[in-house]
């Protein structure tokens, strides 16, 4: 099995973090970012924010690990909305740029967000918490360029669904993101939004089951979360 290495490792990351490796962010990683955002999921998890928002939609929204600016798009012409992005990769930001002229791309360093104070209704942040060092620091950057009441959605793996696939992913010998450095519970990322200066106003599972699961809504495939800023 080529990939069981990497799933045994991936199955600990539910339990225990990863190493932060930045040199895995590279041209191939931006491209096969860009082939996922192009997947009905992606659209699905998409509409699912657009369709939080849209009662009081943001004017001015920034994507946190905006990748080639595919998400950020799709998600401004749902609302009408103004968009930046913002990613550690510069092969993907490249492609952003090329994509989408009209649209600003800034590379980040770190954790460090290259935008003002509350500069930004709404902050998006998928597939991205489960990335990066410090997730704390991370939620901190997006609360200071956050405006006063701004809103944030995460999306990222669900923990649970993990668990229960990982049997399934052993045997069909799955290639998993080893970029991620670990897994979130919708109860853990609810606990981190909290201590972050967050309200969650949504917390919900979102996707398809796992393959050895029962229909149980907290093991869906995605956590996703709307909440505010306090």
């Amino acid at each position: 099995m080529n990939h069981l290495l990497d799933n045994l490792r991936d199955l600990k990351r539910i339990f225990w973090p990863g190493t932060y490796r930045p040199h895995l962010y590279n041209e191939a990683y931006a491209l096969k970012a860009d082939a996922h955002a192009q997947k009905p999921a992606a659209s699905d998890e998409l509409k699912l924010v657009a369709d939080w928002l849209q009662p009081d939609p943001p004017r001015n929204i920034l994507d946190v690990g905006c990748a080639t600016g595919r998400p950020l798009d799709i998600l401004c012409r749902h609302l009408g909305a103004e968009g930046s992005g913002a990613d550690v990769n510069p092969h993907a930001l490249e492609l952003a740029r090329q994509a989408f002229p009209g649209r600003p791309f800034q590379r980040m360093q770190g954790n460090t967000l290259p935008f003002p104070d509350a500069s930004f209704d709404h902050a998006c942040c998928h597939h991205v918490i489960g990335h990066v060092p410090s997730p704390s620091d991370l939620l901190g950057e997006i609360l200071r360029v956050l405006k006063p009441g701004g809103t944030l959605s995460v999306i990222t793996p669900n923990a649970r669904y993990k668990i229960w696939q990982a049997p399934f992913n052993l045997m069909r010998d799955f290639s998993p993101d080893t970029s991620v450095l670990r897994y979130f519970t919708p109860g853990s990322l609810g606990e981190l939004l909290t201590l972050s200066g967050f309200k969650a106003d949504r917390l919900v599972t979102f996707g398809p089951f796992p393959s050895f699961c029962p229909p149980l809504d907290s093991f869906r495939l995605r956590a996703v979360a709307l909440a505010h800023k306090i």
